[in-house]
């Protein structure tokens, strides 16, 4: 990519529930800032935390100044793990109104309480979709697919890759209700494999959506071989080999 382009991003969490992963989220969107980097992309993220907010005594007052950030970004996430609270609530708010590429994402928990399933399925209502991150790594994937697409840039694939995955998706639908014939989606993981070299090796392309697609391939055949009997050895070898990619 020849040209500088830079985003501002916010990334909105409830501070009380999720200060035990404030580094966790430091170190995510300082990774993400530097694969960014390598296609002259330039990311800020701000969090709410840098304004070093008192929690006990958080009020109106504050939000207003975090509220007033929140207006001068590109592109807004929001990080739940099980409950969302009242100023979380009322951030997404503001930001649902803007103009902009809104997208919610839940880190997975075990258990949820009810101001978090209230507020999903008023997102469900709303028409906005969210995402079930299992960690901090499906965390990191899916905030960079997002930064990628506010950005304009397309995620690099082939025509094989195209029709394995829609196809591999709809017969994992199916094997999920216990279809029991997984040939087929096994094919589909061979032919994501074989993709991923290709896609790697391209002369073209920006060299973070090519690093982005290869995880969410990795990802989807993961999830499909997990669910599926597939033996994950040549998984296992190709993720060997490109590993230091």
């Amino acid at each position: 990519m020849n040209t500088t382009q830079t985003v501002k991003v916010f990334l909105g969490s409830s501070i009380d529930e999720l200060k035990n992963e404030r580094q966790n989220l430091n170190t995510l969107s300082d990774e993400i800032v530097n694969l960014l980097k390598l296609d002259n992309i330039f990311a800020q993220f701000f969090k709410c935390e840098v304004m070093e907010l008192p929690i006990n005594d958080f009020g109106p007052r504050e939000q207003a100044r975090i509220d007033e950030e929140l207006l001068q970004c590109n592109l807004s996430l929001f990080l739940f793990r099980s409950r969302a609270g009242e100023w979380t609530q009322h951030e997404y708010d503001v930001a649902h109104d803007m103009p902009r590429h809104v997208c919610c994402i839940r880190k997975a928990d075990d258990k949820i309480d009810n101001s978090l399933q209230v507020f999903l399925h008023r997102l469900k209502l709303d028409g906005t979709g969210w995402e079930d991150c299992k960690n901090m790594h499906e965390v990191r994937h899916f905030i960079s697919i997002h930064v990628l697409r506010y950005l304009g840039v397309s995620l690099p694939s082939t025509s094989k890759s195209e029709l394995a995955e829609r196809e591999g998706e709809s017969l994992f639908e199916q094997y999920k209700k216990d279809w029991q014939n997984s040939g087929q989606l096994h094919n589909c993981i061979d032919i994501l494999l074989e993709q991923i070299p290709i896609i790697m090796e391209s002369s073209t392309g920006s060299i973070a959506a090519k690093i982005v697609k290869i995880v969410d391939l990795f990802y989807k055949v993961d999830r499909w071989a997990d669910k599926s009997g597939y033996d994950k050895k040549k998984y296992c070898q190709l993720l060997f080999a490109y590993g230091q990619f």
